[in-house]
């Protein structure tokens, strides 16, 4: 059985070239995982799904990060060695607005993913922006990308941004 690649957030725009390239080796499936919310046009992320579909090394499932059961199967299913997460709620002022989609989606979900290493050979879990939302007066939450991802509590971030 070929060895699998799983990407989350597979129908954004990052997830969807990294996708696109990865489909042409054909030593690896790559199972694509989105929950294709509607914050951006969902048209969009429809049309780059179906270009992906066109490949037989390319599978598609609707599904979000948080079911971990079923995110636990597919690693199974799918012989999944490597995981690149792209999965998170767009949208700095999104997290100020509905905190707990933006929590769910952008922490709980990586927390799921980082518990599959036992199962994986490889998680690169991807901030590629900094991921943050208020907790409490001026304080920030920071993912580093580092093999081991840390999540730091600085107070008042806008020192930062000088």
């Amino acid at each position: 059985m070929k060895k699998g690649i799983l990407i989350t957030g597979c129908a954004g725009f990052i997830g969807y070239h990294i996708a696109n390239k990865l489909i042409y080796n054909s030593k690896y499936n790559i199972i694509g995982v989105d929950n294709v919310n509607n914050y951006y046009d969902v048209s969009l992320k429809k049309a780059r799904l179906k270009k992906l579909s066109l490949n037989k090394n390319f599978i598609f499932f609707k599904l979000d990060i948080n079911n971990k059961n079923k995110i636990s199967n597919l690693c199974k299913k799918f012989n999944i060695k490597y995981i690149i997460n792209l999965a998170a709620q767009a949208g700095i002022r999104y997290s100020y607005e509905n905190p707990s989609k933006y929590f769910n989606a952008n922490l709980k979900g990586l927390i799921y993913l980082k518990f599959l290493e036992k199962i994986i050979s490889s998680i690169l879990l991807l901030p590629l922006l900094v991921l943050f939302m208020e907790i409490k007066k001026n304080f920030l939450l920071l993912r580093v990308a580092t093999p081991i991802v840390h999540y730091l509590f600085m107070p008042q971030p806008r020192n930062l941004m000088r």
